[in-house]
This record gives C-alpha cells, structure tokens and sequence, in this order.
C-alpha cells in the first residue's frame, strides 16, 4: 500500500519504518503488533500526564458545552479562566496573556511583539536577535531562522532571515575554554559581555531556552543567567524566554525562568499546556511590554483561527487543576532527583556514557566513543541504543551525541527504575553485540 503520509522533520524516502501507535493507556503507548512501551518522552515531551482520564473528561465535557468559538470579535470563559490561572501561576509578574496553537507560532509572536516594543521606544535600530548556539526555536520562518541547533540543515534547502545571531550557551562537558564547573568562573558570560558590548544599541532581544532540550537537555552553570539577565537590563534588550519544554512542571516549576535568575519581559509555553492533549501554546506578557502597546493601540501581529480554542482551553484548566490536586510538581523534584542519581550510580562507568545530565523530568545522556577524548558516539550507533530501548519496552528521545528522557510528570519511582534498567540492559546490548 502506498503512504501518502509526510511526517514532522521527515524525508520522502523513509530510511526505517516507524512504529504505528494504535492505543494509550496510563504512561504506555501500544503498536499494531500489541507491543507496550513505556512513554519515556511523553510522545514529543507534551503528553506530560500520560493518557489521563481527568483531562479526557474535561475535554468531552467542553465538547458537549461549547465546542469551538473564536476570540476574534468574542470570548469565552475557558480562555478567561485561563489566562487569569496563567498570570497567578507565574507569581503575577505577567499581565496579560496570547494563546496560540503551537509553541512555534509562540515564539515568532514573542519575537514579532520585541521589535514592536523596541520601534515604539524610539530604538528601531535595536533589530538583532540573540540566540544560543545550539537552540532550538520552532519551525516557522522567523523561528528557523533563530534555531541555530538545526539551521546547517535548513541552510541546505532555505535562505533565512538576517539579524539573528548566535551567542554561545556553557556547555559543561564539551566547555570551549577547557574548563570544568569549579574552577570555570563563568568565563562563558564575558564572551557574551563582548558581542553586547559592541552590538547594545542593534540587539532588540536575547532569545533563551533556559535548558537546551533538544541539543540534550544541556544545563547551565550557577550564576550565568542571574549574570545574562543583569547585562541585558543594563542595555535595554528585552529577554524572551522560550519554556516551550521547560514550562508546565517539566523542571520542578510551573515556570523555571526566575528560579534560573531569567529576569523575563515575555515568556512562551506550550508542549504540557494542555497535557499534550489538544494543540496549545501562550506567550505571556509583562506589564512592561503591556504599557507601551496599550499607549500606542499596538494590534497584536497574530492571528489564527483556532487560538484559544475552548477545548484546548478547557484541557489546559484541567491539567493545572490536576497538578494542583496530585502535587505533580513535587513528584518531579523527587521522582527527577531520585532516577539522575539512579542514572549516574548505574552507567557513569560504563564505556560509552560520557554525561549524565539534567534539571527535573528532563534528563540527557551523552554517549561517546572515547571516555578521555570525548568523541561522539555516531548518530547511527545512538539509533542502535534506541532500537535496543524500544525492544525492551522503552521509548527514549535521540539527540545527536546521546539519548534523552522527558517522562511523564506524574512518573513513579518504580516506572523510573525501570527506565534506569531497560537503558542499562540496552547498552550493554550494544556493547557486547
């Protein structure tokens, strides 16, 4: 039978057939075949409650209320109710609230709302966007052209826009300077203190995600973003702060910005918004930003049909009622906590395990060919692990130099030991065959 399917980032000519889901249940996904796996990435890390009775209640109550209405000319309560519980969840430091249907229709809305905000303060010269060199941003026009993880690839096919830049995000392992967390002091932000030194009054906004998921789920060192923040206040660039994958518990926050020192004018969820369920996204404003649109009738540069949709709406309540009633964030401090030292107390010595890291219930493993030289492990090696997992049962993200974990938010402490031994058993399959 011919497919006539294209998938996301896919190619025409697949190179391996992918695994057909036919049924969720809880925190495991089922294929045609009857084969069970336990969802170690929540689908595309957005499933963060697995498949959970109390947001398909809500989604079918909604349906049978009000189904779809716009937000062009009217309003609904679900998306009243919503942006309300969004600004309170966020400690009020945001004023008002965008929804859209993806994260990255969010971010190309948050970078659209900068040059806006910077035009009306007279600085209309302040147009570069700053962005780390191995983010990922989304897949629209202006946000592939801030993705500097994948932009290599799209370069091939695509001439992006200019006035995006890279600055570089400290990456521990494979630090540039050859330095190690206790003795590194940050010399990643005098870099940056030199690109704004010379470029103040052209950079318009630093575009951050605050732990590189894609890349691998890469964390910064402590005191670099307190740092990143205080130099673009000074310099009157705004901080847009991409939690498309960080928000919504995924870290131990309902937002992990400000814990992180990320002092941010705009910020923009997604993936666990609506549990995962229905497409959802949001960009959420400061009074800052706010005031200047509101003095000058700014209309927002966004519009979509299905924007604030109820369903996605009464979904998204629903999780955040969920994880107020569960105490979700406080299972992934513990859950995230217990299966990171679980990680590194099982494969830290192994062979081909180079680093263990992660903030949460978002975990990355590095995996290499040499301990000592720190050379990859090839991509096509890092798909033999995969295949390994998946045969054992267990579904893991794949970066480029390793695997990655984004289970879901309510995991258990049993369901992480057995992560931590399927991806255990998979390695040391490889190893041995």
């Amino acid at each position: 039978m011919i497919n006539n399917l294209l998938r996301p980032h896919g190619k025409v000519k697949e190179p391996i057939k992918p695994l057909k889901f036919v049924k969720g249940n809880g925190h495991y996904i089922i294929d045609e075949q009857g084969n069970s796996y336990l969802n170690g990435t929540s689908c595309l890390w957005n499933l963060c409650l697995g498949y959970n009775k109390d947001i398909e209640d809500a989604i079918v109550m909604q349906l049978n209320e009000l189904p779809y209405s716009t937000l062009f000319n009217f309003t609904h309560n679900q998306a009243v109710s919503l942006s309300k519980k969004l600004i309170e969840i966020t400690d009020n430091h945001f004023s008002k609230a965008y929804f859209t249907c993806t994260g990255s229709e969010a971010n190309e809305l948050a970078i659209k709302s900068a040059y806006i905000y910077q035009n009306f303060c007279k600085k209309a010269d302040k147009s570069i966007i700053l962005s780390f060199d191995k983010a990922y941003h989304g897949t629209t026009y202006i946000t592939m052209s801030a993705s500097n993880l994948e932009k290599p690839e799209f370069l091939k096919y695509l001439t992006l826009l200019d006035g995006f830049e890279s600055i570089y995000y400290p990456y521990c392992y494979r630090c540039k300077f050859d330095k190690n967390k206790k003795n590194c002091g940050i010399l990643c932000i005098k870099e940056i203190e030199a690109t704004i030194k010379v470029n103040k009054d052209k950079i318009c906004a630093v575009l951050i995600e605050p732990v590189l998921g894609s890349a691998g789920n890469i964390t910064s060192p402590p005191g670099f973003f307190d740092r990143l923040s205080r130099l673009c206040k000074e310099n009157d660039i705004l901080i847009i702060a991409d939690e498309v994958a960080t928000g919504i518990g995924r870290c131990g926050e309902m937002v992990i910005s400000n814990k992180l020192g990320i002092e941010a004018d705009i910020i923009v969820l997604s993936k666990g918004l609506s549990a995962g369920y229905l497409p959802m996204g949001a960009v959420l404003f400061s009074p800052k930003i706010i005031d200047v649109f509101s003095e000058n009738e700014v209309m927002l540069p966004h519009a979509s049909s299905q924007d604030g949709n109820p369903l996605a709406c009464a979904a998204a309540l629903a999780t955040l009622e969920y994880f107020e009633k569960h105490d979700i964030l406080i299972n992934v401090k513990q859950v995230g906590l217990y299966m990171l030292n679980l990680l590194n107390e099982r494969l830290a010595d192994l062979a081909i395990v180079g680093d263990i890291r992660g903030l949460g219930l978002m975990i990355g493993i590095e995996l290499v060919k040499d301990k000592a030289t720190k050379e990859p492990l090839s991509l096509l090696d890092v798909n033999k692990i995969y295949a390994y997992c998946a045969n054992l049962g267990l579904l893991v993200y794949v970066f480029k130099h390793g695997i990655s974990l984004f289970p879901p938010l309510d995991f258990t402490i049993d369901e992480a030991k057995t992560t931590v031994s399927i991806i255990e058993q998979a390695i040391d399959l490889y190893l041995t065959c």
